[in-house]
């Protein structure tokens, strides 16, 4: 009995196998001869299809042909018709010869990061037809708005955007380089210390700049505080409104806060600051960072700018 099924098994698992890869081969041809098709194309459809992947990459659209670059997706595809919609859920029993995009996880953010990119060029927002704040109606019922704008940015005839990620990390730092509430100051310190944060309602300790902006598009610019903890284990004990950061534990900013905490204390002792006038004794220490933030950074920002630098980066060279 074993050994007729092992021959059953030695002789089924070959063609099993064969079968699985031609149905692979069937689907690489296929896209291979989509793509040959796409690239007979005439120029200005191309040039057309490549600025709506642009488009569908700066703003981190989703679309069934996931993980492939969107370019890839629309030549791949075969597909007659491109279409924008707000949900995936729209897309269940439509047509096959589409291919179609809806917001992915980052859209609504982007969306407002570019908003927020173009507070003092709204003309070039008029000229495109779109209206200020930007937003995601508008981004699918007006894509070649969308389109012509971001290709501004650039000079070219295509907006080549930058990955979202990046967008998103640049926006966020000028948002909290610009913001003047309290709550900033607090932000600019933690960032300087290397802390990690948690908005509420997260689990996910990330970058102050990265927590901070997203804050301040959840809680449209309200913001309701920010706990300094010595470890995150402490986050889940306070509530559940207020942005929470503590010193990182990745080891690059652990060396680095050491660092900076051996000059800081090297300058207060070369320089005989008075620490009694800021209610602090030496040495600073990481626990000062948390328990006296606000006497350590007046303390810091008295330094002269470039010792300033040095402290951040923990080095004392020009290349650490």
């Amino acid at each position: 009995m074993k050994q007729r099924l092992f021959v059953g098994m030695a002789f089924f698992l070959p063609v099993l196998l064969i079968s699985v890869w031609f149905l692979a081969q069937g689907s690489l041809d296929r896209d291979a001869i989509n793509e040959a098709a796409w690239r007979r194309l005439p120029q200005e459809i191309q040039n057309e299809h490549w600025a709506l992947a642009d488009l569908v990459e700066a703003f981190d659209l989703d679309f069934h042909r996931r993980p492939e670059r969107p370019i890839s997706a629309i030549m791949g595809s075969g597909a007659r018709q491109f279409v924008l919609v707000e949900s995936k859920e729209l897309t269940y029993g439509s047509n096959t010869d589409a291919l179609y995009f809806w917001p992915g996880q980052d859209t609504p953010r982007l969306v407002d990061c570019w908003s927020y990119t173009f507070v003092n060029q709204q003309d070039a927002l008029t000229e495109a037809s779109l209206d200020h704040p930007l937003s995601i109606e508008q981004l699918f019922t007006n894509p070649e708005g969308f389109i012509s704008v971001l290709a501004s940015l650039t000079g070219r005839d295509r907006p080549v955007p930058a990955p979202p990620f990046s967008v998103l990390s640049d926006c966020n730092a000028r948002i909290l380089a610009e913001s003047t509430d309290s709550i900033a100051e607090k932000a600019r310190f933690v960032d300087f210390w290397g802390f990690d944060a948690m908005r509420p309602s997260s689990t996910e300790g990330v970058s102050i700049v990265t927590a901070f902006g997203w804050y301040a598009w959840e809680s449209e610019g309200e913001f309701l505080g920010m706990l300094l903890l010595h470890e995150q284990d402490k986050a889940s004990q306070f509530d559940d409104i207020s942005l929470m950061a503590w010193p990182s534990k990745q080891p690059h900013s652990i060396y680095r806060r050491e660092r900076s905490l051996v000059i800081l204390n090297e300058e207060i002792s070369e320089r005989n600051i008075a620490l009694t006038s800021y209610g602090l004794i030496y040495p600073i220490t990481i626990e000062n960072l948390v328990n006296e933030w606000e006497s350590v950074w007046t303390l810091t920002q008295s330094l002269p700018a470039d010792i300033q630098e040095q402290v951040r980066l923990g080095c004392r060279e020009r290349i650490c």
